[in-house]
């Protein structure tokens, strides 16, 4: 997948099938384990935009992949299955004073993932959850893209991390 913006991004060969800096990988994944909300935009059937605030657990490596619980009746749950392609911003906590800001910008597909290691690693990091009313479904997005940027030391990087 090509950046959206025409650039290429720094590669080095991680483990088969994955082009991507190391440490780019490790920013991302501590970053996205220290927050706890993702602003997620989807596409409805028609084409109309729609973004969402949700809760994610971080999957377990090499690459990047999101847990999400959600509504299985929700406007972005009934987009996915139409338009699994999903775009995703996940920033420092409001509190971080600006010039400590540090933000990913992802895109991936979204799929029904309902194995045991979704559903484990999203209720380790959100117990609460498994109480939730109505009927819950466990997503996985699947990054494909990402970029990092880094306020304070004016660090931005981006690569396609899966072929």
């Amino acid at each position: 997948m090509a950046s959206p913006l025409g650039r290429r991004g720094r590669h080095l060969l991680l483990i088969p099938g994955y082009r991507c800096t190391v440490s780019l990988i490790a920013k991302a994944r501590q970053l996205l384990a220290t927050e706890h909300t993702a602003s997620i935009a989807t596409v409805s059937p028609d084409g109309d935009p729609w973004i969402s605030n949700l809760y994610y657990a971080l999957l377990p490596a090499p690459g990047i992949s999101l847990a999400v619980l959600t509504a299985a009746d929700s406007a972005h749950a009934r987009h996915w299955q139409n338009h699994p392609l999903v775009a995703v911003s996940v920033f420092s906590h409001p509190d971080v004073p600006r010039s400590e800001v540090r933000g990913l910008q992802l895109l991936g597909h979204c799929q029904l993932g309902g194995g045991q290691q979704v559903k484990q690693s999203y209720l380790t990091r959100f117990p609460d959850a498994a109480t939730l009313p109505g009927s819950q479904s466990y997503y996985v997005v699947d990054v494909s893209w990402l970029r990092l940027l880094e306020r304070r030391t004016g660090y931005l990087e981006e690569a396609t991390i899966r072929p």
